[in-house]
Order: structure tokens, then sequence, then C-alpha cells
């Protein structure tokens, strides 16, 4: 499925809530609810798949009613392989990995993906695993691993049709964002253009390469982790992550 996406910091708590009123004002509006989500995405110690223009993300969702597991591949459009200043834009394959036949054929199909694009053999897990149990098992098939992102968000979604906005609040340094998505590129302006928001000013990185930049002045392997808390310690060693 292709996706188009665009980011816009929030600067502050009257803004978030002005923006919330926009989007609740947009005739077909369905608030889905809130929900907490610890995104990982790593590579290769040579960043291979990044220079094939591929990102594979493993993402645990934490929401009052359970727990979820989300496997998500995305892929650079050829038109925008070298980016899009108005834009992010690429292909996207999906799925919950919750051992069901269809989660089966989807985590043969990525896996395929990832390894035609960029030469990197992946055995993309069909079922829940949790962060830890990924990271080892991806350890132990391509070696060393580079994080591209270990990022959690309190993250609250809207929807229309065609499109998606997300209200996500980072720990320190990323603050809040307002990322929107749609499956193309005028319902992604349009929608932006009815919330008030200018694309001129919008963010097309991802939000890993936005902690990065942020984090410069931290140790090279850290520069892309941001979490709530010290939770997560407990991946600092599969991940060879220094102290902080």
């Amino acid at each position: 499925m292709r996706e188009c996406e665009i980011k816009f910091q929030i600067h502050d708590a009257s803004s978030a809530l002005d923006l919330t009123e926009r989007l609740l004002d947009l005739d077909g509006t369905a608030y889905t609810g809130s929900r907490e989500e610890l995104d990982c995405v790593v590579d290769t110690e040579d960043h291979a798949m990044r220079a094939a223009g591929v990102l594979l993300r493993h993402r645990v969702v934490r929401r009052k009613d359970g727990v979820s597991e989300l496997i998500t591949l995305k892929t650079a459009r050829p038109e925008t392989a070298a980016g899009n200043w108005r834009f992010q834009d690429h292909e996207e394959i999906e799925f919950e990995a919750d051992g069901s036949g269809s989660a089966a054929r989807t985590s043969s199909h990525i896996g395929d993906e990832v390894r035609r694009l960029s030469g990197v053999s992946v055995e993309v897990p069909r079922s829940p695993v949790g962060t830890r149990a990924w990271l080892t098992v991806l350890r132990t098939q391509i070696g060393p691993l580079r994080v591209r992102a270990l990022l959690e968000k309190r993250r609250s979604v809207f929807k229309g049709e065609g499109w998606e906005v997300c209200l996500d609040r980072f720990p320190s340094p990323m603050g809040s964002f307002a990322e929107i998505e749609a499956t193309d590129p005028g319902t992604l302006l349009r929608v932006a253009g009815l919330l008030h928001l200018d694309t001129d000013a919008g963010e097309t990185r991802t939000y890993g390469k936005i902690l990065g930049e942020r984090n410069a002045h931290r140790p090279a392997a850290l520069r892309r982790v941001a979490l709530f808390d010290d939770s997560r310690s407990d991946l600092a060693d599969v991940l060879e992550l220094p102290a902080r």
C-alpha cells in the first residue's frame, strides 16, 4: 500500500488542544483511541537496509485492553528515493504478528522483499515475541545491530476516509508531533490544509532521523534512543549500548 506522510512539531499544550478540536470538527473523523508504542528499527553494521531504501520495524502496542505486535516494511518509492521536500512517500506492508495464517504469509513475503531489495536475510516473526527476542534473533542472523530508532511514544489516533492523524508525545528531547498519513498526496495535502497546517513547515524526516539530530551530543549508539524510563534497560546488552 502506498503511504504518504508529513509531520508537524506541536510546541505547547494549547496548540495540541487547538489541533484536536480542528480534527474533531472535520466531517467523518473518528477518534480511535490512545495507546503506548515501542518502535524498534535496526540495521546491519554497514546499514545495508538503509542503503537499499528499506526500513523494517517491530512495534509493541499497549492499549487498555491488551498488547499486540506489528511488523512493518517500508520501501522508498522509486520516484522519491532521493527524498521529497513536501512529504515522505513509500510503499508499506504491515501485519499483526498474531500467529494466524495471514501473518505467516505476510511475514514470509516481507522476508523475501528485504532479501531481494537489500541482500539481507532475516526471519520475520509471525507470532508475538517481544522486542528483546526480536533483537536477539536478528543479531544471530545478521550480526551486530545498528539502531535506527528505539523510540517510545504515547499516541492518539484520529481517522477519516483515506487518512489518519496521529498526535504523538515522546520523551525529551523529541517533544510532541502531529503526523498525517494518507494513501495519496492529494489527500495528505488536503487534510493538512483543513487543519491549517503549513506543509512548507512540515517535517519529512523519520522520527529516528529527527531524534538523531537532536541527540548529536550523545554517543553515536544512543543518539536514536528515546525511552520514557529505564524499563527497557534489558535491551542494552543485545544492542551493545553504552551506559548513559
